[in-house]
């Protein structure tokens, strides 16, 4: 399942990272990824259920033939530009999008045993940090010869379009969760199937609870700050081959990063509540240091601004070297709040199936905040309101978060394999005493 998350969606992000989609002009990209989140909030409220039914092979394989078709309609674009049939393949995209995000929260959370989810969750975003260091390594290495600000080369688009057509053969390889063993002994339990109405009850059920409501303001949080980022500070402030080199470093701090959350995350020494506390502390530390530095970027070059005639920054320059802190600890923070939403998941679930439903509703809710703040910045909201909106959102999100940790139960009930077996030797002992004359 990581390596399907590193040829598919993490190339996708990928291509996002870059700024504009990979294109110079923002605003048909912006529009684009806007139906793509829309169609993905619609389709992550019922992208639970379809697992639950489908089984995660075919339905992550939905997901990636529609991510293939909008990198294949991307560089049809070079030839015909036509910005509806990009929006339109954006927003078929945003379905299968949800669709590979639910899967990946239900297995990250769902399918291991309860000490190693947090590892679990460092596995499968350290993978997808990796695809963003490997694409953004191509549009370095494919884009040197641009050293101003344009679109990237028809040969990066076909180098992605590659990455997401072997993804989309490895999802034929996944195999069924009946099949599979954890490290405890234990098999991954799904339970018995349900009909789709008893599925959409379980939603319905899911989305009432108050400990859902709690923690939806960090889930709607996870990932909104991407419009921002990539297109509001890496796009207008940098050269073409110095976007690629910022994902580059976006996503290696975030590789790093991925290791040591998990590892915290799946820690005994403390309890749920004091782990989830202390990491909350250390993100808004984090957060409030870097946003704060961006703010003090934007005012220096005032890059959206045509009376300051700026000229873009690149990787050759020592002015770009003094923002370079920013994006690394931006990657850095994302990685643990992915990581973070995925441990909640898996903690606020009682069972497999309750886990896909909790990943479909996270996906949800961050699709509908990034479709918002995509769209504001289609309508080139301007740069220093975008800039304070980002940042009181990944404010409020982690408030919530902390708040999250006081509603988490310290302990789950999982059975022992071998307490299974001892009890189920003693039953057979007392039936057998009893039908004995």
């Amino acid at each position: 399942m990581s390596l399907v998350s590193f040829s598919v969606s993490g190339t996708y992000y990928t291509l996002q990272g870059i700024g504009g989609g990979g294109l110079r002009d923002s605003q048909v990209s912006s529009n684009a990824n806007t139906a793509l989140y829309i169609c993905a909030v619609l389709g992550g409220l019922f992208a639970g259920s379809i697992n639950n039914v489908l089984g995660p092979r075919f339905t992550c394989l939905i997901g990636s033939l529609t991510t293939l078709a909008y990198f294949s309609v991307l560089i049809v674009y070079q030839y015909i530009p036509n910005a509806g049939m990009v929006i339109f393949s954006g927003a078929v995209c945003g379905f299968g999008q949800a669709l590979l995000s639910t899967v990946g929260g239900a297995v990250t959370s769902g399918y291991p045993s309860p000490a190693k989810r947090g590892n679990s969750a460092s596995i499968y975003s350290g993978t997808f940090a990796l695809s963003g260091i490997v694409g953004g390594s191509i549009t370095f290495v494919l884009n040197l010869h641009r050293p101003s600000n344009e679109d990237i080369s028809l040969s990066t688009f076909i180098a992605f379009l590659s990455l997401v057509f072997l993804g989309t053969l490895l999802t034929l390889l996944l195999m069924p969760p009946g099949t599979l063993i954890r490290d405890d002994g234990q098999p991954v339990d799904l339970g018995k199937a349900r009909t789709l109405r008893e599925e959409l009850a379980g939603m319905w059920t899911l989305i009432c609870c108050s400990r859902t409501w709690i923690v939806t303001p960090f889930f709607m949080m996870v990932s909104s700050y991407y419009a921002y980022q990539f297109n509001g500070f890496n796009l207008v402030l940098y050269t073409t081959r110095t976007r690629g080199a910022n994902n580059v470093f976006y996503r290696l701090f975030g590789l790093l990063t991925a290791f040591l959350t998990g590892q915290w995350m799946d820690s005994c020494r403390w309890s749920k509540r004091r782990r989830i506390h202390i990491l909350v502390g250390v993100m808004t530390i984090l957060t409030m240091a870097t946003w704060a530095s961006a703010y003090i970027v934007q005012l220096i070059y005032r890059p959206t601004s045509p009376e300051s005639n700026f000229i873009p920054l690149d990787v050759t320059t020592g002015a770009y070297w003094a923002t370079w802190p920013i994006f690394c600890f931006w990657g850095s923070l994302d990685i643990a709040m992915v990581i973070l939403s995925y441990w909640l998941v898996a903690n606020l679930s009682r069972d497999s199936k309750e886990s896909s439903n909790y990943a479909g509703y996270l996906s949800s809710s961050y699709f509908l905040t990034a479709a918002l703040c995509w769209q504001l910045d289609a309508q080139q909201i301007n740069n220093t309101v975008f800039l304070f909106l980002s940042w009181g959102l990944v404010v409020v999100g982690l408030i919530s978060a902390f708040c999250t940790g006081f509603v988490i139960e310290e302990s789950q009930s999982t059975p022992n394999p071998e307490q299974e077996l001892t009890e189920n030797l003693l039953n057979e002992k007392d039936d057998q005493h009893h039908t004995t004359p």
